[in-house]
């Protein structure tokens, strides 16, 4: 599975967290126009996610408080831009 699209479906609650074992299988989750539906996305930063429409926050935050997998240049955001600056150590 790599493409999933339930937009305007009338779906409510909150987004399911088990999705968290798709982690690495899904791509694209379109949820857009769902108007009663809120929550996160339990899946990677790789994944870009449609939410316009909804009460959902985006990806879910990991215990850093970033965004999974800390990636800002993959997440896209449909309600407003993402301009968070990510740290990057090397050495």
């Amino acid at each position: 599975m790599r493409r999933i699209d339930l937009g305007h479906n009338k779906l409510s609650g909150m987004f399911p967290l088990s999705w968290e074992r798709l982690y690495d299988h899904v791509w694209y989750v379109g949820v857009e126009g769902n108007v009663d539906l809120g929550g996160c996305l339990p899946l990677s930063a790789f994944t870009t996610i449609k939410y316009a429409g909804t009460k959902m926050t985006g990806l879910c935050a990991d215990s850093t408080g970033m965004e999974t997998n800390g990636i800002a240049a993959t997440f896209k955001h449909y309600r407003q831009p993402f301009n968070r600056s990510v740290a990057v150590t090397v050495g």
